[in-house]
Formats: structure tokens, sequence, C-alpha cells
């Protein structure tokens, strides 16, 4: 630990309280198989944005890019289902590949935190600012974001935390 640069978390952080340590030695600070299945567009983009944002680390993956058995299109032929970021092209099946509807969440997550950090850096050039107008919405953005992140659901591990609220049965 101590003697680490980067610390690598799996499936979330520790409590704010015991990473406040880490964060105060400027360690590096990631997290991987934040949703192990990486199926849930909503779970990877909150992982790949907000969460780090909230969290205040550098960085989130997951441990695979692609893996299934059998059929990467048939979940029921194998053992264990697939976690596709992208799914093969299969010319013989007649499946082009293409990215999939995880893959398309952690990529939107990646746009909200560069949204953010966009206005991070419009904030931090405002406030240095000599204009007062350009200090006053500097401050504003900065309170906006600053609730944003508050209004968060926040849990230091992220693992098992997103869960179907609701549920239908499909045709007979």
């Amino acid at each position: 630990g101590p003697f680490a640069d980067l610390w690598n978390f799996n499936g979330g952080l520790l409590e704010p309280s015991a990473m406040a340590p880490v964060f105060k030695a400027g360690k590096t600070v990631l997290t991987y198989n934040n949703d192990v299945e990486g199926y849930r567009p909503e779970m990877q983009r909150y992982c790949n944005g907000f969460y780090q944002l909230r969290a205040g680390i550098h960085g989130t993956f997951n441990w695979e890019y692609m893996g299934f058995n059998g059929n990467p299109y048939d979940d029921q032929d194998a053992p264990t289902d697939s976690w596709l970021t992208r799914y093969p092209a299969l010319p013989e099946l007649g499946e082009v590949g293409g990215s999939s509807t995880g893959w398309a969440g952690a990529r939107a997550g990646v746009d909200d935190y560069r949204y953010a950090q966009t206005l991070r850096e419009a904030v931090s050039r405002g406030l240095k600012s000599r204009n007062k107008e350009a200090q006053r919405a500097a401050a504003r953005g900065n309170e906006v974001l600053g609730a944003v992140l508050a209004s968060l659901d926040y849990r230091p591990f992220t693992r098992g935390t997103a869960t179907w609220t609701s549920e239908q049965a499909g045709p007979e």
C-alpha cells in the first residue's frame, strides 16, 4: 500500500475516512469490475462518469473486453453467459458485430465526466479572471456541479448496487 503509487480497487472503494490518507498521499486511484456483468448501461455510465467525479478517483475499467462460451449472440447455449464490450463479426451467422449496450453506457459516462471536467476548467479560469461577471458565473457553475454531485446516492462500494426497481412479465 504505502509504497505503491497506483491503488486499484475491485468493485468500489473504502469508506471516505479510509480513502482520505490515500488521496492525501497523492496516489492514483482506480476501480475495476464495478459491475462485473457489464451489460447494464446505466451502471456502466454511472461508474465511468459521476461515480468517478463524486469519489475523486482517476479512472475505472472492467477486467474483460470480450468473454463468451459458444455463440456470443446466444446466452442460452453455454453454462455461462457472455460479457462483451464489442460483439465480434460472425458473417457465417449473419452477425455484423458492434458495440454492446454496456459499452454505450460506459461511453456516455466518459462524456459525462468530460463535460464536468470542462466545466471545472471553465470555473477555474473564471475564478482567476479579473472580470467580476466571469467570477460570479464561475462560482455559480461550481455551485451547480457541487449540487449535482451531492445529490447522488453515492456509496463507495458499487458492485451489486444496481438493481431492478420493477419487472414486467413477458408475453405468455
